[in-house]
């Protein structure tokens, strides 16, 4: 009987991984690219490499109707059916948003898990400091969590002045949409 088990959990993990594996990452891409043109998100010159279990992006620019918005140097996007991650490395925004917030962020790792389904889940580092994000799909709602840095303390005041001081310190913002 232990051994029947063994043999289904083997086959049912072996078909899982071929089926990620194999299937077309780069075509999916394609076909939300599209969808997001539709709502005016247009995202050019960049490289898409399958590499089995994953999808990666390089070198891609994106602008939101018809205004350059940011660029990307690297996305990488992990879906392993139980655990989900989207990393983001070298994003330099457009110098329109140079007044609000600094340009430069190092990384957005954003993940999704069935072991909090109701719940996306981002962190991101960057010159204006460090942010940790919760997205409620239930409640359509955001809430992040900002620990500014010094440039973003000195330069930023006025969107600072946007968020609500917490207790320790950082900032808080509160959506519900």
């Amino acid at each position: 009987m232990v051994k029947k088990l063994l043999i289904f959990l083997g086959y049912t993990l072996f078909f899982m991984a071929a089926l990620i594996y194999f299937t077309p990452k780069i075509s999916i891409y394609y076909f939300l690219e599209k969808e997001l043109k539709a709502q005016g998100v247009i995202i050019s010159a960049e490289e898409a490499v399958d590499s089995g279990f994953s999808l990666v992006l390089s070198h891609g620019e994106v602008s939101y109707k018809g205004v350059d918005s940011a660029k990307v140097e690297r996305l990488k996007v992990n879906i392993f059916e139980l655990y989900n991650s989207v990393n983001v490395q070298g994003v330099v925004l457009s110098s329109a948003a140079e007044s609000f917030v600094p340009l430069n962020i190092e990384s957005i790792d954003i993940t999704y898990t069935l072991l909090n389904p109701l719940n996306v889940v981002g962190v991101a580092e960057g010159e204006f400091g460090s942010l940790n994000m919760e997205y409620s799909l239930l409640e359509n709602s955001v809430h992040i969590e900002l620990e500014p840095s010094k440039i973003m303390l000195k330069n930023y005041k006025s969107t600072l002045q946007e968020l609500v001081k917490s207790e320790d310190g950082g900032y808080v913002y509160e959506k519900t949409f």
